[in-house]
């Protein structure tokens, strides 16, 4: 990223002693399950959780977040100089806008933040099956950390899951198409790779038997684990600048972890499968969530693999809430091994400090 400047180096690790710096994630952690079992469908408590959200991501400080300095830094030369076509245009220009009307960086963000996260949080209200465990899987899945770190993708990413939603109620309709279609490129400018999501009005138009599903998942990591800088470079165009650097290609240890995150997900996705009752199987949602689950797999040996697969992943918050209401064992067992599983997850990325987001402070701006 440009106009990167000097910022101190954390080594990431893991170590009981960061457990004193999650205190402020340790605590939305357990508000969060205390939301998925007494009131999981409250809306207010949803809405406050919205603005604590914002808030938690726009008030970061400057050590938290690998990117935050360089986002600091555009934020105010395009704010000083006039945007100059880096970043995406709506990112870049609402930033001058929001510069031009004295707001600083973490109020800007804040901002942002409730523009692109709210409409999230109301699909959550009006669509699914337990809102709470939605919120809880938007945060135990690291979208908010992500938020802290690659900002522009993580907007995008949110304003995909309202995409989705139009594309699928309207069932493929010109309409919906059309809807679709607005948004996805509204996201592509916060992040021009959002444009993937065009592939899923394709994928959710497939008929695919069950058997076809797991040979996809097999096959999929099989080609990741071949794939080489040569055969990916052509599908990604201007991109393959980052395969040569060193958070391009991942080492071979690195592509060790990345493999067994790719089982993680894989026996997940495999669980919520089998446990689905058919009618959620044969959904869209599922095809999609299906979707990240290929690109997760192809892209093992990519450092930034997972821009690109949070685009579709953000279906999951959906996803397991249906499980939850539509599969074929007892509704709060589920919930329970879904809310395990996805706290693994969890305290794996914060105790080894991914996206180098602890310890979390404020930015004094």
């Amino acid at each position: 990223m440009g106009n990167q400047t000097e910022k101190p180096f954390r080594t990431p690790g893991i170590s009981l002693f960061i457990l004193k710096d999650m205190g402020i994630y340790i605590l939305f952690y357990t508000a969060l399950l205390v939301y998925a079992f007494a009131c999981p469908r409250n809306k207010t408590v949803l809405t406050l959780f919205c603005v604590a959200f914002c808030l938690l991501v726009g008030m970061r400080g400057i050590d938290v977040g690998a990117d935050t300095v360089s986002y600091i830094q555009i934020y105010r030369d395009n704010g000083r100089f006039g945007y100059n076509g880096y970043p995406e245009f709506l990112y870049g220009w609402s930033g001058w806008l929001m510069y031009q009307c004295g707001l600083n960086f973490s109020e800007s963000q804040t901002v942002l933040m409730l523009l692109t996260l709210g409409p999230v949080f109301y699909v959550f209200a009006r669509r699914s099956a337990y809102p709470a465990l939605s919120v809880f899987t938007l945060y135990s899945m690291y979208f908010l950390f992500y938020a802290m770190n690659g900002v522009r993708q993580t907007m995008a990413c949110f304003i995909l899951l309202p995409a989705y939603l139009l594309l699928i109620e309207n069932k493929g309709t010109k309409k919906g198409l059309l809807q679709f279609s607005a948004l996805v490129f509204i996201a592509s400018g916060f992040h021009t790779v959002a444009l993937v999501a065009f592939l899923a009005p394709f994928v959710i138009k497939l008929r695919v038997k069950d058997s076809a599903v797991f040979v996809g998942i097999f096959l999929s990591l099989v080609i990741g684990l071949l794939m080489t800088n040569d055969i990916l470079t052509p599908f990604i165009g201007g991109y393959s600048e980052y395969l040569e650097k060193s958070k391009g290609t991942r080492t071979e240890t690195r592509t060790i972890m990345a493999f067994f995150l790719c089982i993680y997900w894989m026996v997940i996705f495999c669980y919520t499968y089998f446990l689905a009752k058919r009618e959620l199987r044969q959904s869209a949602y599922m095809k999609i969530y299906w979707l990240a689950i290929l690109i997760n797999n192809i892209l093992v040996k990519q450092e930034q693999g997972i821009r690109v697969v949070l685009f579709f992943s953000i279906v999951q918050t959906l996803v397991y809430p249906m499980l939850v209401r539509d599969n074929k064992e007892k509704a709060a067992l589920v919930q329970l091994a879904l809310i395990a599983l996805l706290s693994i997850f969890l305290f794996t990325f914060l105790s080894t400090n991914s996206a180098m987001v602890v310890p979390y402070d404020t930015l004094d701006d």
